[in-house]
C-alpha cells in the first residue's frame, strides 16, 4: 500500500518531468497577478507558458504541486509575503525545482546570474550552471 506521502513524491516527480520537457533553459514564463489581499501580505499568481508554436500552457496546478503552496480561490496560486516582485518569486521557485541540479549554458542569452555578474573578463567561460536562474520571468 501506498501512503500519502509516496502519493505526493510521486506526483511531483511526474509534474516535474512533464515541465522539464516543456521548459527548456533560457525559456519564459508568464505570471498574471490576479488578486491581491486587503492587507497587500499575499497575492494569487496565475504561472502561464506559451510555446514555441504559440501555445498557451496553465501552469497553476503544477506551480501548486512543486513549489506546496495553496491554490488561490479564482485562478493561479496564493503566493504570502510582500516586498518584493512576487511573480519573479515563483518563476525562480519553479526554476530551482526544475534546474536546480545544474544545466547546461545555453551561449547568448542565457540566463544564468554568471553572465550577469561576471566581474573578471579572463575567468574560465563555465559550461554548467547551478544558480537556478535558468528561466526567464516576465509579467503579462
Amino acid at each position: 500500500m501506498v501512503t500519502k506521502a509516496e502519493e505526493k513524491r510521486i506526483e511531483k516527480e511526474k509534474v516535474k518531468a512533464e515541465l522539464r520537457e516543456m521548459i527548456k533553459p533560457g525559456d519564459t514564463i508568464h505570471t498574471i497577478l490576479r488578486h491581491v489581499s486587503q492587507s497587500g501580505m499575499s497575492r494569487d499568481i496565475s504561472v502561464v507558458f506559451i510555446t514555441k508554436t504559440g501555445e498557451t500552457r496553465c501552469l497553476d496546478y503544477a506551480t501548486h504541486i512543486l513549489l506546496e503552496c495553496p491554490r488561490a480561490k479564482r485562478d493561479g496560486v496564493k503566493i504570502g509575503g510582500c516586498g518584493m516582485d512576487m511573480g519573479f518569486h515563483v518563476v525562480y521557485g519553479l526554476s530551482r525545482i526544475l534546474y536546480g541540479d545544474g544545466y547546461d549554458c545555453i551561449g547568448k542569452g542565457c540566463p544564468s546570474n554568471y553572465h550577469v555578474n561576471r566581474r573578471d573578463p579572463n575567468a574560465p567561460i563555465e559550461t554548467r550552471h547551478t544558480d537556478g536562474y535558468a528561466i526567464n520571468h516576465r509579467w503579462l
